[in-house]
């Protein structure tokens, strides 16, 4: 008999920007701020223990650049419209 592959995409859990919890690029995400971070301040705030080497920081802040998730500040990255003001409402008459 064959059988049929079940589809896990729909039952795992992603995080903010859209990465499947528990990677290493999961990881790197869960460290990023509006405050600009070079990929070195990155890497300290993840720690030695995690594995997770500078070229694939530098590797993902890029990706997560191209789809418009975070920004380049000077040397750093940040998260996107994370210093937007928040959007005031009109006041009822």
């Amino acid at each position: 008999m064959a059988t049929t592959k079940k589809s896990t995409t729909a039952t795992e859990k992603k995080d903010r920007f859209g990465t499947r919890t528990g990677t290493k690029c999961a990881t790197i995400n869960s460290v990023l701020t509006g405050t600009p971070q070079t990929p070195q301040q990155v890497a300290e705030a993840i720690g030695d223990d995690a594995g997770i080497g500078l070229s694939l920081i530098r590797n993902h802040l890029f990706t997560l650049k191209k789809k418009g998730l975070i920004e380049k500040v000077g040397d750093g990255y940040k998260v996107a419209g994370a210093t937007k003001p928040a959007r005031r409402r009109k006041a009822r008459k």
